[in-house]
């Protein structure tokens, strides 16, 4: 699970898993995860769910031209595409934060926007 906060780093060198900052960035975060998965049995039977992409904040406020979430979502679904993984559940975009809690024992995931409920969308 990550919370990428942009979509791309900007540098080209290959940042190291102890280089937590790479962590922020979509373009960065999710091959460093996967590798880190290899050793683990990687990818065969990863469920991919990816959630957020709000914009919450206007450009001008966000210091950048167009919109970070819509930008994070075209990133992560390109780069999940890239390495043919499936994407099994999405709940993007809009203007509001989510809290997300994932369930490890039931891969269940519960979304909750700002100032509302809680449901079980996954």
């Amino acid at each position: 699970m990550s919370h990428c906060m942009l979509p791309r780093r900007g540098s080209a060198a290959k940042p190291l898993a102890a280089d937590t900052e790479a962590y922020n960035y979509v373009d960065t975060c999710i091959p460093m995860l996967l590798e880190l998965m290899a050793p683990h049995g990687g990818v065969a039977s990863l469920e991919v769910k990816v959630f957020g992409g709000a914009d919450m904040f206007p450009p001008s406020l966000a210091g950048r031209a167009g919109a970070v979430g819509a930008e994070n979502t075209a990133v992560a679904m390109d780069q999940l595409l890239a390495r043919k993984l499936r994407v099994f559940r999405t709940d993007l975009g809009g203007n509001r934060g989510r809290h997300v809690r994932f369930d490890t024992e039931t891969g269940e995931v519960f979304v909750r926007y700002l100032n509302s409920i809680r449901q079980a969308i996954a």
